[in-house]
């Protein structure tokens, strides 16, 4: 996996002064240090929301575990989340999940989840057609709060699109109008295996990396 560059430095001083309970020593690396507590799968409640994803589930239950994967890794010191957030005030559309972050003067958008019920059938796997509606779906609504939003939308924006166990992560950067994957082998990860849950795990800290960034530039 590679993570496209998106103009950030992910170090782990920057999660040790956000995250209280990092204790670092000198036998620990960046890597022993962040997996040791962020693991998602080690999280018991995660894992049963997790359980609740499975063939035929409802799309609701997609999205309350990705509020809980979420909320581990954008704490309420700095982030808020929000289901079912209207795409702007004048607007009737809705997304599933966004994470915003506070600057202290006000909140900025920076991660929108589209999410889907998984295949009726287990073994499945969704359809090309399926990823693709998502991807335009989430990528319209990503525009449309950026036209919105100002100079708060002047920023790279990221989005997920989750089917079931499986999600995809892109990017829409500022100086852009159309999504491309953050991945660079536009890879599909199943959040739900071990590999697949590491992998998630990266994104989430490279946009958590990416959110801090810029958080620091304006305070």
């Amino acid at each position: 996996m590679f993570i496209r560059t998106i103009g950030l430095h992910l170090s782990i001083s920057i999660l040790s002064e956000h995250f209280s309970f990092l204790n670092s020593s000198e036998n620990c690396t960046k890597d022993t240090l962040i997996y040791s507590r962020f693991q998602y799968l080690d999280q018991p409640v995660i894992k049963r929301y997790l359980g609740r994803v499975r063939a035929g589930a409802r799309e609701v239950e997609v999205d309350h575990l990705w509020l809980q994967m979420l909320r581990l890794y954008f704490p309420l010191d700095h982030f808020g989340l929000e289901r079912e957030a209207y795409i702007s005030g004048t607007s009737t559309r809705r997304t599933n999940i966004t994470v915003s972050v506070d600057d202290g003067r006000g909140q900025g958008t920076i991660v929108f989840v589209e999410c889907k019920r998984p295949p009726r059938q287990a073994h499945h796997e969704p359809s090309p057609s399926t990823w693709t509606r998502g991807k335009g779906q989430l990528e319209s609504y990503m525009l449309r709060w950026r036209g919105s939003a100002g100079p708060r939308g002047r920023r790279d924006l990221f989005g997920v699109v989750a089917i079931g166990r499986l999600a995809r992560f892109f990017i829409l950067r500022r100086s852009e109008a159309a999504l491309e994957d953050l991945d660079a082998d536009a890879k599909t990860f199943r959040i739900g295996t071990a590999d697949g849950s590491a992998e998630v795990e990266a994104m989430l800290l490279a946009i958590f990396g990416d959110a801090m960034t810029n958080y620091a530039a304006l305070v």
